[in-house]
């Protein structure tokens, strides 16, 4: 009796759970807000093409690692009102500058959608994924809080993290990474092409400095390198910045990600030579009498919508 009693109820929490699993509706409507895209991937270039007999033939090719930061806005209909992308290879940091009206895209469903971005003469085309969708029961029914993108382009073989944000107020002013500290780890090129992972670690001041530490391998022991940096807090809420490792005047970029509240905020720099840290931030608090708005945004992903 007791063996039928237990199974009656597995079964019950079965039906209950498999009840509560629904299935979920997306459209255009799903991707509405700024999202925040963070990703690495591989630019191929051929060495040498040749016409023959009308055939484009492409002989050998080179391998670029690319590494990106950036942003779209999504207005619910289908057009992406404005974006901006940084792209980090080996040469440097590239900027498109804050560009409105840049895109459309279309979703059919949750798992079918596609977007494009043009800057200046170059249009990036993308297949996306929606999820973190919410349900009928939830405030904003159908509405994506983060997706998943691919680069549909020849050449070209990324992917991306999309996680929807809400940004503080004060960026370009008032608002700054005084106080925080993140750590995390980075991976890239250095400038003679070697591939470097490291720990990596930020201390920022309000002043718009900031120091810290790249601890990386180096021939079976551990090398730690200290360097100093500047940043400047622009007013689209994306951050622009200098250090002065593996040498002065690295440029490099990030994107101020506070989430909605029902997705983990994307918190990715990336530098010249391709490097990207994927980074875990919390309060300095040992110097400072009071935690600030701005800390506990950044920190805690604008969890209490300031």
């Amino acid at each position: 009796m007791k063996r039928i009693l237990g199974l009656s109820v597995a079964m019950a929490f079965i039906a209950a759970s498999t009840f509560h699993l629904e299935a979920q509706t997306c459209n255009n409507a799903s991707l509405n807000g700024k999202y925040v895209i963070s990703g690495q991937g591989d630019i191929f270039t051929p060495i040498l093409e040749l016409n023959l007999f009308g055939i484009l033939v492409q002989v050998g090719q080179t391998d670029t690692t690319v590494s990106t930061v950036g942003y779209i806005v999504a207005d619910g209909s289908g057009n992406i009102t404005s974006a901006r992308l940084f792209q980090a290879t080996n040469a440097g940091v590239s900027d498109t500058d804050l560009t409105t009206d840049p895109g459309t895209y279309s979703i059919t469903d949750c798992d079918n959608g596609t977007f494009s971005l043009t800057f200046g003469s170059t249009t990036f085309n993308y297949n996306i994924d929606l999820d973190r969708v919410e349900g009928s029961a939830d405030p904003n029914p159908g509405l994506a809080h983060g997706a998943q993108a691919l680069d549909d382009d020849a050449g070209r073989d990324e992917a991306f993290e999309l996680s929807r944000t809400v940004d503080p107020s004060g960026c370009g002013s008032t608002f700054n990474l005084g106080g925080i500290r993140t750590s995390g780890t980075e991976r890239g090129t250095s400038p003679n092409g070697d591939k470097v992972s490291a720990i990596i670690s930020m201390d920022f001041g309000a002043a718009g400095t900031f120091s810290g530490t790249e601890r990386k391998s180096d021939d079976g022991s551990f090398a730690n390198t200290a360097y100093t940096g500047r940043y400047t807090v622009n007013s689209d809420c994306t951050v622009t910045a200098t250090r002065t490792i593996p040498n002065p005047g690295t440029s490099g970029a990030h994107v101020i990600a506070g989430s909605d509240g029902r997705v983990t905020p994307i918190r990715a720099w990336i530098w010249k030579g391709d490097q990207r840290d994927i980074e875990y931030c919390f309060i300095e608090n040992d110097s400072k009498t009071k935690i600030t708005d701005n800390d506990v945004f950044l920190c805690q992903g604008g969890l209490n919508a300031w």
